[in-house]
C-alpha cells in the first residue's frame, strides 16, 4: 500500500504589513532543526525562514539582519506554531 501524500500546512500571516505565505516544516526538516542547529539560535533561524518560504538562506539571513527583532521574531514564532514545534492553545501568536 502506498502512503498518502500529505501536504505541507501553510498560513497566510502579515509581516510588516504585508500578507506573506509560510508553510510548516517537514518531518525531515524539524530533525535536521533538531540535530543541526542545536545551541545554533541564529543559525537555526535562518534554516527556519529559508525552510518555510522556499528561500536561499542567504536571503533568509539578509532579512534577519535588516529587520526589528520584534517582527522577525513574530514570523519565527508563527512557522514554529505552524511546524508544530511549539502549542499555543491550538492557535498562532499572530
Amino acid at each position: 500500500m502506498a502512503l498518502p501524500v500529505v501536504p505541507l500546512p501553510t498560513e497566510t500571516v502579515m509581516v510588516g504589513g504585508i500578507a506573506v505565505t509560510i508553510r510548516g516544516l517537514s518531518r525531515l526538516e524539524v530533525v535536521k532543526l533538531k540535530t543541526d542547529y542545536q545551541g545554533k539560535e541564529d543559525a537555526a533561524e535562518v534554516f527556519l525562514l529559508a525552510c518555510s518560504l522556499d528561500i536561499p538562506q542567504e536571503e533568509a539571513e539578509a532579512w534577519l539582519k535588516a529587520t526589528p527583532p520584534h517582527t522577525a521574531g513574530d514570523l519565527i514564532e508563527s512557522i514554529i506554531y505552524l511546524s508544530g514545534l511549539a502549542t499555543n492553545g491550538g492557535k498562532s501568536p499572530q
